[in-house]
């Protein structure tokens, strides 16, 4: 179960918004240097410095979204987000990412995570 960005403290959300910041910046250098995610023939482009900006705000959000889960471990901290079995942080990784951003992830948003939020009787713009 993840947390909703309302349910965020202002530390925790001016946290998430300067590694979100610094993500974005090297995605955007990246993208202009060739970089393209989905072709490995690129991923030299990026250095380990870049590589670590896009893992410190996966874990930063991973840590902060997660509310409870049926692990029986505890909760994620920033000590031990990186000792959470692989298959298991990927799986956290994209939607915890997503809603650190404010984006909906409730019935309505989960058909299409990118699609306009709003009341469910709302017609999105066209």
């Amino acid at each position: 179960m993840l947390r909703t960005y309302d349910d965020l403290t202002q530390r925790e959300a001016i946290a998430l918004a300067e590694a979100q910041r610094e993500n974005i910046k090297v995605s955007n250098e990246l993208k202009l240097r060739g970089y393209v995610e989905d072709d490995p023939a690129t991923w030299g482009l990026m250095d380990a410095d870049e590589a670590e900006v896009f893992h410190r705000y996966a874990n930063l959000a991973i840590v902060t979204m997660v509310k409870s889960w049926t692990i029986e471990d505890e909760l994620p901290t920033l000590d031990t987000v990186l000792d959470i079995k692989v298959p298991v942080y990927n799986a956290l990784a994209q939607p915890c990412s997503r809603a650190a951003q404010g984006l909906d992830f409730g019935a309505d948003g989960a058909k299409d995570p990118k699609a306009p939020t709003g009341d469910s009787n709302e017609s999105a713009p066209s």
